[in-house]
């Protein structure tokens, strides 16, 4: 095989020659390779044994992905986390092919970055009829093994749930499709979240956005963000052609707009500045927007589908996809995805927000919290649980404890997702620790977690007045008078207030604990 035909994980033009096999994130380079003892052959060399290693590696992997979710899906016990065990074997699996294939093991992922430049057509042509072939062979076996027939296949995957409408369903299939394809281009093409050395978070991000998509959406209601899992579901349950076509299509048209997003998203924050130059250019406004308006539109969507699913996995799956989105646009607009934290950001100083991108950010995020508030009305209008009424908020405390109660809960938890998000995200690294500084979304995304778990019955756990004025924007269509719309409007304030009360307390404390951050010039020229 020659050197031309080895898998890249980044554009020609845009992000050099790198191969997966010589410099893959995850890979062993030449020089460390070297000084293994015993090792008396070359990665080149290698390649060249192994033409087929790279599909090999897309196949199994690919196979074991789709053999997880039948096996899942198919179980009748009723465990709130299948959607956490199937998006572990998509981080695991990642993390074992992408030094050989790139571990892409998805055919809608493949065709973005083929878009992107990162393999090439005919590389991704085969990558593609490789996943689906596993596919195939998966769901064989899977009717082997368990013995499933075409009816008990479906009773498996109907739900007691009434049933919502397939093209909204396929809508929300095409939209976190699109999230998926656009933070896997941002995870492996971004120079900016590959500055010296390749990321070791891309397997991560992936695997808790199937976190946060597996849960908001269900398993059991088809939510795979990957044709070949459509495929080979459609080749097991009676009539799945039918809806597996126009499905697959959906999650191609995901990942055609995926790509598109982050093309617009590179094209401000990189492109116009030449890679030597790129540590002392900051993204312009615009990438940064985009960047945090595609991260509060997936995390408040996130937490308003699980919300009126009645999941139990509301705070988890909004970790996931707060993680996924932090990892993906970090580096460009800081992953603040809420008023408060940037808040917070803007009064700590630094020059590391202007008083007026704070409030561009602030803008765009509530605007993002109401197109995810307003879409999850639809779903919920047309959902399961269509008679149950979240007005004012998905709360039932403020009926139960008193304002001060209950806003004292949010406040307290903003207060840790603030200060976790300035003292990680924010602070400059030490000179002597060489890698990147890779747990900042590990930890703002815990913070999360931790607050959903501890006060979610309590307060809705909602720690971000984006997501507030996205539930606001749900309960829209059970105002039925302007008295009705402001005692909502004014639980948002309330709630809000505190939240961004929070956020002000971190930014205290920060520069209390953190006097050192103010004897710096600032990093970025702007």
């Amino acid at each position: 095989m020659d050197e031309g035909d080895t898998v890249t994980f980044a554009s020609g033009a845009a992000y050099g020659a790198l191969l997966v096999g010589r410099y893959g994130y995850g890979a062993v380079t030449g020089a460390d390779r070297s000084d293994r003892a015993g090792s008396a052959c070359s990665e080149e060399e290698g390649a060249r044994d192994h033409p087929w290693a790279p599909y090999v590696a897309e196949f199994v992997g690919t196979f074991i992905l789709v053999f997880t979710f039948g096996c899942v899906a198919l179980s009748t016990v009723h465990v709130p986390w299948k959607p956490t065990a199937w998006a572990c074997t998509v981080t695991v699996m990642i993390y074992s092919t992408a030094p050989v294939s790139g571990g892409f093991l998805n055919p809608a992922v493949s065709m973005a970055l083929s878009l992107l430049g990162v393999i090439p057509g005919h590389r991704c042509l085969g990558f593609c009829l490789t996943q689906f072939i596993a596919a195939l062979c998966a769901s064989a076996l899977l009717k082997g093994l368990c013995g499933v027939g075409g009816s008990a296949f479906r009773s498996a995957m109907e739900v007691d749930d009434p049933p919502l409408p397939g093209s909204l369903l396929m809508f929300l299939e095409l939209l976190y499709t699109a999230v998926l394809c656009f933070a896997a281009s941002c995870c492996l093409v971004l120079k900016r979240n590959n500055p010296k050395e390749k990321s070791q978070s891309f397997g991560l991000a992936i695997g808790l956005l199937y976190v946060a998509g597996g849960h908001a959406l269900h398993l059991e209601r088809g939510a795979t963000m990957n044709p070949a899992i459509t495929l080979a579901v459609a080749t097991v349950a009676p009539g799945g052609w039918h809806w597996a076509l126009p499905w697959a299509l959906a999650e191609f048209l995901g990942a055609l707009l995926g790509t598109y997003l982050f093309a617009v998203l590179r094209a401000n924050a990189e492109d116009f500045c030449q890679e030597e130059f790129l540590e002392l250019c900051a993204p312009r406004r615009s990438a940064r927007l985009l960047g945090e308006l595609i991260g509060t539109f997936t995390y408040v969507l996130t937490f308003g589908l699980n919300a009126v699913s009645l999941s139990e996995a509301t705070a988890w799956s909004c970790a996931g996809a707060l993680i996924s989105m932090i990892y993906a646009v970090g580096k460009i607009s800081g992953g603040h995805f809420n008023p408060a934290v940037t808040l917070a950001v803007v009064l700590s100083g630094r020059s590391v927000c202007s008083v007026a991108d704070g409030l561009a950010y602030a803008a765009v995020q509530v605007c993002g919290g109401l197109a995810a508030g307003l879409l999850v009305a639809v779903y919920h209008m047309n959902g399961p649980y269509f008679f149950l009424s979240f007005t004012p908020l998905p709360a039932k405390a403020w009926r139960d404890y008193s304002v001060v109660q209950v806003g004292l809960a949010e406040g307290v938890f903003t207060f840790v997702l603030a200060y976790v998000a300035l003292a990680c995200s924010t602070v400059a690294m030490p000179k002597a620790h060489k890698r990147q500084n890779l747990f900042f979304g590990l930890a703002e995304g815990f913070c999360v977690m931790t607050g959903g778990c501890a006060v979610g019955t309590f307060s809705g756990g909602m720690l971000n007045p984006a997501v507030a004025v996205g539930v606001w924007m749900l309960n829209v269509a059970e105002i039925h008078s302007i008295q009705e719309a402001g005692n909502g409007l004014c639980t948002l304030l309330k709630f809000s207030t505190f939240q961004c009360t929070g956020g002000l307390l971190a930014a205290v404390v920060f520069r209390i604990t953190h006097p050192s951050e103010y004897c710096k010039a600032p990093l970025l020229v702007r």
